[in-house]
């Protein structure tokens, strides 16, 4: 007789000590997004600025992976990667949260070309059409849903506000620092 394996749930404790790593990634998403918003100058502005853009992208791929993305059946479950609906009984998250929007859909769905390798031509960053404020701008309304929604004991106490605050703060404009959205 076969044993049906236990479904992986994080624990309290688990989502919990997720609080600082999820807040860092918001925060980190709407303040270079900021930073990208203004314009750039010379030559070594230009390899700053893509730079920012690449890891305005890691931060953002991560994000739009756990507020959209499903956690897996089960058996599947081994990475033990954070999702949104972690925080939410049964398919909840899932009523809660908008559509991915096509934009999110395009940048969270386009090849990986920072890594070397002969399968993914590359591309240079001065060809693409980075729509990285655009993409910021989607991203808010579902951070602040988010915020809104969750069970705010789940988290270290203030965090939940901190992450609303980092996305109202970008799309009212209020660029600030990272020291002002730390705090």
């Amino acid at each position: 007789m076969r044993r049906k394996k236990k479904e992986w749930r994080p624990s309290a404790a688990q989502r919990e000590r997720l609080t600082e790593h999820l807040f860092h990634e918001i925060q980190m998403t709407f303040f270079l997004a900021a930073e990208l918003s203004a314009p750039t100058g010379s030559r070594l502005d230009v390899s700053l600025r893509n730079a920012q853009i690449e890891a305005f992208m890691l931060h953002f791929r991560s994000l739009c992976e756990f507020f959209w993305g499903d956690p897996p059946a089960a058996v599947d479950r081994y990475d033990r990667d954070a999702f949104a609906a972690d925080y939410f009984p049964d398919d909840d998250w899932a009523r809660h949260r908008p559509e991915l929007p096509a934009m999110i859909a395009k940048a969270v769905g386009a090849p990986d070309t920072w890594r070397l390798t002969y399968s993914n031509a590359w591309v240079r960053p001065a060809d693409v059409v980075w729509d990285v404020i655009p993409q910021a701008f989607a991203l808010a309304p579902v951070v602040i849903l988010f915020a809104d929604a969750v069970d705010h004991d789940q988290f270290t106490p203030g965090y939940v506000h901190g992450m609303k605050l980092c996305a109202e703060m970008f799309v009212k404009g209020d660029r600030g620092s990272a020291a002002d959205l730390a705090a």
